[in-house]
């Protein structure tokens, strides 16, 4: 039961952290400041989720900050299963755990207006 609530707590905070970091990234002003945002985002919220050692990683399709273009973010994380023994090999003590949001360009900003 315990290694079931630790698989939902890593699935819930490596979704939360994809769709944080993708609005992060389309929220920014400029492209600068997304890079910085969207990582901060990611690794904020899968802190707030307990969530160690995950991978975090940004598509733009067909490119960053243009207009039509979608951004992707996706997060992967290996969670450990608790009170498993280690003499199973790493395969059997740890489940993938993966999400990906995918956000278009603009959907998020205030008109120029």
């Amino acid at each position: 039961l315990i290694a079931v609530f630790e698989v939902q707590r890593a699935s819930f905070g490596v979704t939360a952290a994809s769709a944080a970091a993708t609005r992060a990234f389309v929220q920014s002003p400029d492209l600068g400041t997304a890079e910085r945002s969207w990582r901060q985002a990611a690794e904020l919220t899968l802190a707030d989720h307990g969530v160690v050692g995950a991978t975090v990683s940004k598509y733009c399709q067909p490119q960053c900050f243009v207009s039509g273009s979608t951004v992707e973010v996706v997060v992967k994380v290996k969670q450990p299963l608790p009170l498993a023994p280690r003499i199973f090999g790493e395969t059997l003590t740890s489940v993938s755990i993966a999400s990906s949001h995918t956000e278009p360009y603009g959907k998020y900003r205030a008109s120029a207006n």
